[in-house]
């Protein structure tokens, strides 16, 4: 959900109407952002986030925070309401899965309330496969999924169950390594951690550490 020139699905939203959080911004440590690493709120209700759906996903879970000031939102699909997100009440990391009907171009999600917080959408076929999940905000590090906060992080892990999960970072560690901001020793420990952390949240998981690019001086 990074609006930018690269990136991966394109949405629709506008900016007035929502509050975006990343992980990798200032004074973010420690908030809940799932496994993502970024939230939208909504400003207002009414607020309105559309995606496009491809022809053949059939189902989609939608990743969302509930907390007492939130509010619920509606998942819809032209003027037809699919489901009702219960955006309010106790602290929890919810996904919930919706069915998507048939020669459905567009879902938008409709925030009912002021508070109402998105984690992040995944589009899935109905037929058998890898379903595959890239997450990162621009600028991560090894360190950034450490300051994630941890029950959000290890409510939305348990939510999807992953069955392996890749860690591919490194490049940006090695940059602050290389402007001395922290050292290589730090950095190792930073990847310890992190598989730690990913070893208790989704014990069943396998865990593939891939190194980060080569790169010039």
């Amino acid at each position: 959900d990074q609006r930018a020139k690269f990136g991966g699905r394109r949405l629709k939203r506008k900016d007035s109407a929502w509050k975006q959080n990343r992980i990798v911004d200032r004074a973010q440590e420690g908030k809940p952002f799932g496994f993502s690493g970024l939230s939208l709120t909504a400003k207002k209700k009414g607020a309105k986030v559309g995606y496009r759906v491809e022809a053949d996903e059939k189902t989609i879970y939608v990743n969302y925070r509930r907390h007492p000031k939130g509010a619920p939102a509606e998942v819809q699909a032209g003027k037809k309401v699919l489901a009702t997100l219960d955006g309010k009440g106790a602290v929890q990391t919810r996904t919930d899965r919706i069915t998507v009907p048939a020669k459905t171009k567009q879902i938008t999600v409709v925030a009912q309330g002021r508070g109402f917080q998105l984690l992040g959408l995944s589009f899935e076929k109905d037929r058998a496969g890898v379903v595959y999940s890239s997450i990162g905000p621009v600028g991560a590090d090894a360190k950034v999924y450490l300051d994630l906060e941890d029950q959000s992080m290890a409510e939305a892990l348990a939510d999807h169950k992953p069955d392996l999960v890749v860690v591919m970072v490194g490049g940006n560690d090695a940059l602050k390594a290389r402007k001395k901001w922290r050292s290589m020793d730090e950095v190792r420990g930073h990847h310890e951690q992190l598989i730690d952390r990913i070893r208790r949240m989704a014990p069943e998981a396998e865990i593939l550490m891939w190194a980060p690019m080569d790169a010039g001086r």
